[in-house]
Order: C-alpha cells, then structure tokens, then sequence
C-alpha cells in the first residue's frame, strides 16, 4: 500500500558520530550558541527537545570531546529561559541510558558530568533518582570489579550523588537499603559538602514556575503538612493513616513508645509517624507499614472501605499490645528474685 500524502515518514535519528564534530566547535562561542538557541522562538520545544535528546544520545560515541560541556550548557540555557517542561521530560527519558554509560570508561567522564548535572538540579521531585535505584547496585559491583583509577574515581563520585539525592529525599527507607548497602564501603560526605552540591544549580530556585508540573510535590509549603504517596489504590489508607496522626494525642503516645520487638506494626506505624514528623520531603511512601498491615482479605491494587480497614488496624494494635503486655510480665516475673526459704524449724526432740 501507498503511503497517504499527507503522511510524513518518520525522520532516521542522525548517526553518533555527528558527535565528532562538537570537539572542533570553539567553546569560546558555546555561551553566544545556546543563548541564541534558546531564545530563538522559531524553534519550537518540539524540535529543542528533540535536539537536546538527540545530543545526550552522542554521549555513548567515544570520540565526542566536549560534548558533556555542550548537553550541560544548553541544560542550563533551557534552565534560563524557565523551558521546564522539556528539561524535566528529556532528564526522565534520558537519565538511566547515561548513567548505563559509567560501565564504559572511554566515554565514562562525559557520561557522569552529564548525570552530576542532571541529579543535582532534578531537585523538585524524587522521580529522576528513583528511575537509577534498580541500576545502582550492578553497577557499583562492576566498578569495583573493574578495579581501576579511573573506576575508583567514578565510584567516590556516584556514592557522593546518592548521598546527596538520599538527604534530598529521605522518605523512602525501604527503596534506598540496597543502594546504601551497596554503597556502605565508600566516603560519605559530610552534611556541609552536601548542601553545597544540592545548591549548586537547582531549579528549586524556580519554584513558581515548576508548581505548574508537580503541584501534588509543591503544595507542601502552602500546607507545612507532609503527604503519603498513593501506591495505587491505596488512597483510603493513607487517609486513615493522617488522621490518625492529625489525633494528636494518638501521635504522641504512639511516637513515645519505646521499640518491641513483639510489636511490629506498631513499630512500623511509629517509624512512619516519624518521618510524617520530621522529614523534609513533600511526601513519603507507606510502603514498609502498608505491607505490614495488609489484610488477608483485601485485594491488592484495588479500593477498599476506610471503615473495615481502620478496625482491622485498631484490632491488630490492640492485638499486638496485649501480646506484647504479655510479654513484658513474664519477663519481669522471670526476673525477680526467689523468695529466700525458710529456715527448718526445730525439731522438738532436739535439746
């Protein structure tokens, strides 16, 4: 069959080795070409977005000198010109094939300038960071394997990232114990080298005009509340779980406890209370409590009545503390001392 006229053929991607010609373009004239660019409004951000995709993609060519200056400089000229929406779509498209590009050594310099970048100005949502935990661990076992300087560089570098990404978003305890895991071995910056590479060059500091593409993620500095991210489905848990933080009395008495290892729901809901309390993040995941409080009854993924739900869990707490009550008794009766014995009494034939 014909193709219709008024189809147009889907354009073949340039090759990589276009890549070769970025290291005979001056760098003297990049500030003049990206400010050019980005304020050209006969590009449309279809088009820069296909361009600057297009370049990432160059990374992977081994002879493409400069070109990381060249990807970090039109990143920061879209930044100038408040081009969110493509920045944040070729960061999320993007970001786990550089970071594939680490493995290589040839093209490993580029590869983690580009990620550095990309990392530390990803700031207003853990959605770019959160698409690498899967790969972290693989790949710091190759770079250790490989066991090279220029190995052992790359791997100081990515463990100060995920530190730095994991003091940004502490919410998510479960999902970073591989990566942490992985990465325990390695220097861990301390909390003044942090903050200086998580102000670098964020676009936090664009906060009004990012509101428009996470206002779920912004709405905490209107409300000094933190949310509980929706797991799919799971809305008629997290609202249980706020209000019954929002009880303030429940709260406190749940936040003093100390920890029992016979209590295990209640140690998680505390946990949970704690970073609701005191974590910096916008929102956290329930994951952790939400498996541990699941009923047998209920269908993963799917709605279900807050009402049976809340009994079940005030059922389950009360359960535990008895148990634990339980416990706790026959510890202490196990610990006093034995009543001393009485002496024998005389025997009455005894002079």
């Amino acid at each position: 069959a014909h193709p219709s006229p008024h189809t147009i053929p889907e354009e073949e991607p340039p090759s990589s080795a276009l890549a070769s010609v970025v290291q005979h373009l001056p760098l003297e004239l990049m500030d003049g070409v990206v400010r050019n660019l980005s304020n050209d409004d006969s590009v449309t951000d279809s088009q820069m977005l296909t361009a600057i995709s297009r370049m990432i993609d160059w990374v992977s060519w081994p002879l493409g000198k400069n070109i990381d200056k060249w990807i970090i400089a039109l990143l920061k000229g879209l930044a100038a010109v408040k081009k969110f929406s493509i920045l944040i779509e070729v960061s999320l498209a993007k970001i786990e094939k550089v970071f594939s590009k680490l493995l290589y050594p040839i093209v490993r310099g580029a590869a983690l300038s580009v990620l550095k970048y990309m990392l530390l100005t990803f700031q207003h949502s853990h959605e770019a960071f959160h698409l690498l935990l899967p790969h972290i661990p693989t790949m710091v076992a190759s770079l250790v394997k490989e066991d090279s300087n220029s190995g052992t560089s790359c791997l100081e570098q990515l463990a100060e990232l995920v530190h730095c990404m994991v003091f940004r978003f502490p919410g998510f305890p479960d999902l970073y114990e591989p990566v942490m895991e992985a990465i325990k071995d390695l220097h861990v910056p301390n909390e003044d080298r942090i903050k200086q590479l998580l102000g670098q060059d964020a676009w936090t500091s664009q906060k009004s005009e990012l509101a428009g593409f996470y206002p779920r993620l912004m709405a905490k500095s209107d409300t000094g509340k933190i949310g509980l991210i929706n797991l799919g489905n799971t809305c008629y848990v997290n609202s249980i779980l706020q209000a019954l933080f929002m009880a303030s009395d429940f709260r406190h008495c749940v936040l003093r406890l100390t920890e029992n290892n016979s209590q295990p729901l209640m140690t998680k809901l505390q946990w949970l209370f704690a970073f609701l309390e005191h974590s910096q993040r916008p929102a956290i995941s329930p994951e952790n409590f939400l498996s541990a409080s699941w009923t047998p009854w209920f269908s993963p993924g799917t709605q279900q009545d807050c009402s049976e739900y809340l009994k079940y869990l005030l059922d389950r707490l009360h359960e535990e503390e008895k148990t634990g009550t339980r416990i706790c008794q026959k510890l202490k009766q196990s610990s006093l001392p034995s009543p001393p014995e009485e002496p024998p009494s005389p025997s009455p034939t005894s002079v």
